[in-house]
């Protein structure tokens, strides 16, 4: 800008990735602007190599299947990249189709997810069942938001108004409903519980980070 004496390029485009294509190509104190409409030529007119992810080990292997240009890489379809690529693949095929396989966040993440039920009966099946419960709601709070945990704690509450907490750490990224349940019974275990005094179940997850969803680019036109 004029005030900063800073260079300053801006890409506009219907796909983040090929946003920042465009503001490599408006050069020094530029606007590039890819239409809706010139989207479609524009990607197919891009070398393999401005893709994200495709490096020159990438590009070598794509060469070996036949793919040298995004058209090449598209006709390859997403079943056998996915096959030969993995989700590498799949990301690659994405991007060759205009879509960008990471998540447009426009917001932060929220530091930590809870979720808490009051018990009826508060048997020992109750409990365990409220402990399954709320994992898996847990695990669908954090993939509709991209999330994995590395941190869980259980609250239980009694019935003479007494909270224990129990907290353990979980492996990097966890999103799982069956991990968040198998470490809860683990914390269930040391506290032990007496049958018919627990009052209330609690799961809280802490240490939220992105674990790379795969939701849908959000339409920028």
């Amino acid at each position: 800008s004029e005030r900063t004496a800073l260079p300053l390029r801006m890409g506009i485009a219907p796909a983040r990735f090929a946003a920042r294509l465009a503001a490599e190509d408006a050069g020094a104190r530029g606007l590039c602007w890819v239409g809706s409409e010139d989207f479609e030529a524009y990607l197919l007119a891009q070398p393999l190599e401005r893709l994200p992810g495709v490096g020159p080990k990438t590009a070598a292997r794509l060469a070996e299947l036949g793919a040298t240009d995004v058209p090449g890489l598209r006709a390859l379809g997403l079943e056998r990249l996915e096959l030969l690529l993995g989700n590498h693949g799949r990301s690659l095929w994405l991007l060759a189709s205009g879509e960008d396989p990471k998540r447009l966040r426009t917001r932060r993440h929220p530091a930590s997810l809870s979720r808490e039920v009051t018990l009826t009966g508060a048997e020992a099946q109750e409990v365990d069942a409220a402990v399954g419960q709320l994992s898996t709601s847990l695990e669908g709070a954090l993939r509709r938001d991209g999330l994995g945990a590395r941190r869980l704690a259980l609250r239980i509450t009694f019935l003479d108004a007494r909270v224990v907490t129990r907290s353990a750490a979980l492996e990097a990224g966890t999103h799982e409903g069956s991990a968040l349940a198998e470490a809860a019974r683990r914390l269930l275990a040391r506290i032990d519980p007496e049958v018919g005094s627990v009052r209330r179940v609690g799961l809280i997850l802490k240490g939220l980070e992105v674990s790379g969803a795969t939701d849908r680019q959000l339409d920028l036109f």
